[in-house]
């Protein structure tokens, strides 16, 4: 399968995925239930990874990451029964056991929006069919020819689709968001983008569908959550700025549904 913008191959081998030029991608067993492969070169810019869950795997809670996804449904014959697009999520998702195959693409903020051309805030914890809202990218993936409908296929029909990047503005935000894990002042951010507060909230709310406050907090609560206890969470509450240990639980329990020793 060819990207038609680099020229590379996206080809199979087993279970893993990858491009013709030797960009291997680590995947789980072949007889996992669900199974992420991180996007390979060059789509890694605007994917974050493809998955696919089959029929049994065992549901949870889904935290938000600032991403959104595409779903492809599929029955027992690999035909397309729905595509749905998924919005950002600002707080927990409750996912039931799956009773179908479904694969999914997921987009790194920002590029969700440059790819199905609209405003990420409407679908904020929602979800459409495709075809409601973006008809032409619905059909290009439910009209390709018949083929293995696997991570290599979904990727090789996303790179083909033509797509412009997210300004600057939020280009430059999202990397300051990271650099700062997630603790930097939002008056700062705005400041170090040219602009007012509430001008840097509407196009967070345009490109990544949720506000600046709510994108750092999560980045915030990832990094902490990486992070290795070893003199306990109220070091670590205190090492990413959260008022005390207390307040690291909250943002866990309202971001993820757990407490940090839970995660852990």
């Amino acid at each position: 399968m060819l990207d038609a913008k680099s020229g590379a191959r996206y080809v199979r081998h087993d279970d893993a995925l990858s491009l013709h030029r030797d960009n291997p991608v680590t995947s789980m067993p072949t007889h996992a239930l669900y199974r992420e492969w991180p996007a390979p070169p060059p789509l890694a810019e605007r994917v974050a990874c493809v998955w696919e869950a089959r029929p049994g795997s065992a549901g949870g809670i889904v935290p938000p990451d600032n991403c959104a996804d595409v779903l492809v449904h599929l029955d027992a014959d690999d035909t397309i029964t729905a595509v749905r697009a998924v919005g950002v999520m600002s707080r927990p998702l409750a996912v039931p056991r799956a009773a179908h195959r479904v694969l999914g693409i997921r987009f790194r903020p920002g590029w969700w929006r440059a790819t199905l051309g609209i405003s990420a805030g409407d679908l904020r914890d929602d979800a459409a069919d495709l075809a409601q809202v973006q008809r032409a990218l619905a059909r290009s993936l439910t009209s390709v020819e018949r083929a293995p409908r696997d991570a290599a296929w979904l990727l090789s029909c996303i790179a083909q689709w033509p797509v412009e990047p997210p300004p600057a503005i939020i280009r430059t935000t999202l990397a300051a968001i990271d650099a700062a894990h997630g603790a930097a002042p939002i008056d700062a951010l705005a400041r170090e983008a040219g602009c007012t507060r509430q001008h840097l909230g509407r196009c967070f709310d345009e490109w990544i569908g949720v506000s600046p406050k709510l994108a750092s907090r999560v980045v915030r609560l990832e990094h902490a959550l990486r992070t290795p206890p070893r003199f306990g969470w109220s070091d670590v509450a205190a090492r990413y700025g959260y008022a005390d240990q207390s307040h690291l639980i909250r943002e866990a329990r309202a971001l993820r549904g757990t407490t940090p020793g839970e995660h852990a």
